[in-house]
Parts: C-alpha cells; structure tokens; sequence
C-alpha cells in the first residue's frame, strides 16, 4: 500500500473517518502508520519481520485467532 513518493501513514489518514480503529499489520510500516493516525495497533508476527521491526506496537500476536480476543479487550477498554 505504499503510495509512490509517500508512507502509509499518509494513504490511511484519509480514510480515517471514524472515531476508534485498529490497526493491524506485519511490517513496520503498518504499525508506524498506525501510530502516526492514533491507531491501537496489532502486530502479526508471522515470520515475516525482520527482529525487532515490529516493536512499539500495543500488541503482538503469532496467530490469527489471537487477534479478535485482543481487539475485544480494546473495545472493552473503551466504555
């Protein structure tokens, strides 16, 4: 999704329309773009990031059935 000559952050700032979002992702970029929009971000460690790329995301998961637990606990967190 990177935009030629910008970051991802810039391409989902737009769409951001809405008041909570998640942002979840596998690279860096991902979570980058997340936190520059305000995003509670999920990172997947899938086996695809380089160590340590994806540090500074809220959470991190190995599986795609953690994700929908992590996302309730956000939203519970949000009343």
């Amino acid at each position: 999704m990177e935009k030629e000559g910008g970051h991802k952050s810039e391409a989902l700032s737009p769409l951001l329309h809405v008041q909570h979002a998640v942002m979840v992702g596998d690279r860096h970029s991902d979570i980058e773009a997340g936190k520059v929009n305000g995003l509670y971000t999920i990172a997947c460690d899938f086996g695809f990031a380089t160590e340590g790329e994806l540090d500074g995301a809220d959470d991190c998961v190995t599986a795609f059935p953690d994700i929908l637990p992590l996302i309730e606990v956000y939203k519970e967190s949000l009343k």
